[in-house]
């Protein structure tokens, strides 16, 4: 038996058993990756379960696959890939080709074949990542529902905030010179200059960090009126702390932030 098919021999099969499949209005919609599709997706968490949750979901809800190497592989692949285009590359299509007549026949093994199918789901929207074959022609053949194996994904909204508060400021982070290092979003603090001296600054405390910078950057010029001990602090005893965690001790920076910034020139 064959084992590899035209598009337009694949064509011929499925409307052999499905006529209406060319009916259809979505063949030419993008298979969506959610890696390179979903907006925030690095921000999103996996749900950790037990025990697999394992539902009936309706194949039009799947609006794409996740596939490394071929398909919609935005590196090996066509991050552009449709449908129809999906369907004319299943790798293995020639099994159900060469053993199905029926569309009984290929909905049967969609649903009673041993391999897993699994997707992954963020909000109502799945993307397949195990049983490509059988998901994309249970879409295609108009199947009502097909019981998967679902990786749920949510919005980390913790880290949404913190992440999305250190990328508004920045450009102002930069300016001022304060950035030794940059952070993978995993990391919970930043690697921050003042001055002589560097320590980590926890993320959530980025707002409150800028609005200390803004409050001493219109007072830099009136550093003579610092208190001279706590300006002796500040330029010549070592930072205690290699971190800084709440808002008391980010207080105690303002006389270092002054130093800093008067030490920095065309701002």
């Amino acid at each position: 038996m064959k084992t590899e098919y035209t598009a337009e021999e694949r064509e011929e099969w499925l409307t052999s058993i499905y006529p209406e499949w060319r009916k259809q209005n979505w063949h030419n919609e993008k298979t969506y990756h959610p890696e390179y599709s979903i907006r925030y997706y690095k921000y999103f968490k996996r749900i950790q379960r037990k025990e697999p949750l394992i539902i009936n979901i309706k194949p039009k809800q799947i609006h794409g696959l996740s596939y490394y190497g071929a398909y919609n592989c935005p590196t090996f692949g066509n991050p552009n890939a449709d449908w129809i285009y999906i369907f004319h590359h299943l790798k293995r299509l020639y099994r159900f080709i060469n053993n199905c007549n029926t569309r009984e026949d290929v909905i049967k093994v969609i649903h009673e074949a041993a391999e897993t199918k699994e997707v992954l789901q963020f909000g109502n929207h799945y993307f397949t990542i195990g049983g490509q074959h059988r998901l994309c022609l249970a879409k295609f053949l108009d199947v009502k529902s097909i019981k998967v194996n679902v990786i749920q994904y949510e919005l980390d909204r913790q880290l949404f905030v913190r992440e999305m508060s250190v990328q508004r400021h920045w450009e102002k982070l930069m300016k001022y010179q304060l950035i030794v290092l940059s952070t993978h979003i995993n990391q919970t603090h930043l690697f921050i200059r003042l001055h002589n001296q560097k320590f980590f600054l926890k993320k959530e405390l980025m707002s409150s960090f800028m609005r200390l910078i803004k409050q001493q950057s219109n007072t830099r010029y009136k550093l003579i009126k610092a208190p001279i001990y706590s300006l002796y602090i500040a330029c010549f005893k070592p930072n205690h702390r290699n971190s800084i965690d709440n808002e008391q001790q980010l207080n105690e920076l303002k006389y270092l932030i002054l130093l800093h910034l008067n030490s920095i020139k065309d701002l």
